[in-house]
């Protein structure tokens, strides 16, 4: 409003994945599916640090208007303190994703995340993803012939590791801890 702006972090988040964090907003609300439609207003979830630099922690943010860039988007909920989901962020937009807005061949980078269903190991949403991924690479062989899904732990998948390499630097870590704690 002031006419100055800064950088934020921003990532797009579907609804789901607010549900799948399980970590509700201070103020507002998360994202539902309809924002996620084309054509739904253009909306914003902000994080706690950014509320509190930019808004001064006005709690009457929710239903305000803001220009995220030239775009008028409206703040529907602000999320609690050291949220900051994927990595670093402090501004979610919905995903509005659409099939006429992609190349044939091309589209967007998406990193998907989940949550293990009780009682599933790795091993299992493993297999179970592998499957699914051989299935869509032989129904659809001219786009996703090179599918290789993989289950990763979250931290994992931040650090560009995958699932070996981040069980082996597990290892390496419980090694050093015990090494501390033998050494003390």
């Amino acid at each position: 409003e002031e006419g100055r702006g800064e950088p934020v972090e921003l990532a797009e988040m579907t609804a789901s994945g607010f549900r799948v964090v399980r970590v509700p907003p201070l103020l507002g609300r998360s994202f539902v599916e309809a924002d996620e439609l084309a054509g739904a207003p253009a909306m914003v979830v902000i994080g706690y640090a950014l509320w509190q630099s930019r808004f001064m922690g006005d709690p009457r943010v929710v239903g305000r208007t803001v220009r995220l860039g030239r775009e008028p988007v409206t703040v529907v909920g602000v999320m609690p303190e050291g949220f900051a989901f994927p990595i670093s962020h402090s501004l979610w937009m919905p995903l509005r994703l659409s099939a006429l807005d992609v190349q044939r061949r091309e589209g967007p980078q998406i990193g998907m995340f989940g949550r293990l269903a009780p009682g599933a190991t790795v091993r299992e949403a493993q297999a179970e993803l592998t499957t699914m991924g051989l299935r869509t690479a032989a129904d659809f062989p001219d786009t996703h012939a090179q599918l290789r899904p993989e289950v990763m732990p979250y931290a994992a998948s931040i650090l560009n590791l995958s699932a070996t390499e981040s069980l082996g630097m597990l290892a390496i870590n419980l090694f050093l801890v015990m090494l501390l704690v033998l050494v003390a």
